[in-house]
C-alpha cells in the first residue's frame, strides 16, 4: 500500500486535489466504519463512509450522497456539522477530505452497497485503532477524538 502524508494545513504545492467527502456517524458512545470491498483500491482497510464529491456540489452535498450511497441512510444536510479538512497526499495525488459529524439518538439502520464495502461496524474509538484503516485513518480519527 501507498504511503499516506497527512498535513495539518493546505500544503503549498497543492493544486487540484481530489475533493473527497464522508462522515463521522455517531450513536451512543460508536461511530460507523466500513470494510472496503476487496477488489477495490484499498481493499479489505476501514474507513469512514466517504467518496468523491461530484463537479456540481459542494463538501456537504457530496457527503449526504456517499453516506447514503455506501450505507443507505439519508441525513438531511443541516444535521451534517462540519468538523475539519484534511489534506492527504498518496504518491503524487493529493486527497481534500472534507469531514461531517451526525449524532443518532436510535441506531440506524444500513444497507451496504456491496460493490463498494462489504462490512458495517459501529465501534469505539479504542477499537478502531486496533483495525486495518485507510492510510490517514489513524490520524484523521485522532483529531476526532481531540477535537470533536
Amino acid at each position: 500500500m501507498e504511503k499516506t502524508e497527512i498535513f495539518a494545513h493546505k500544503p503549498q504545492d497543492l493544486k487540484e486535489p481530489l475533493v473527497v467527502a464522508g462522515g463521522l456517524l455517531m450513536h451512543d458512545d460508536k461511530f460507523l466504519l466500513l470494510k472496503r470491498h476487496p477488489e477495490k483500491p484499498y481493499g479489505h482497510l476501514w474507513n469512514l463512509p466517504a467518496g468523491k464529491v461530484d463537479l456540481f456540489e459542494n463538501p456537504q452535498e457530496g457527503a449526504q450522497r456517499e453516506i447514503h450511497e455506501e450505507t443507505g441512510i439519508f441525513i438531511p444536510l443541516e444535521s451534517l456539522k462540519p468538523i475539519h479538512v484534511f489534506y492527504l497526499k498518496r504518491g503524487t495525488i493529493y486527497i481534500q477530505f472534507h469531514v461531517f459529524k451526525t449524532f443518532f439518538l436510535e441506531k440506524p439502520e444500513i444497507t451496504l452497497k456491496l460493490d463498494e464495502n462489504t462490512e458495517a461496524l459501529w465501534t469505539s474509538f479504542t477499537e478502531a485503532f486496533e483495525l486495518p484503516l485507510l492510510g490517514g485513518g489513524h490520524e484523521i480519527l485522532d483529531y476526532c477524538v481531540n477535537r470533536c
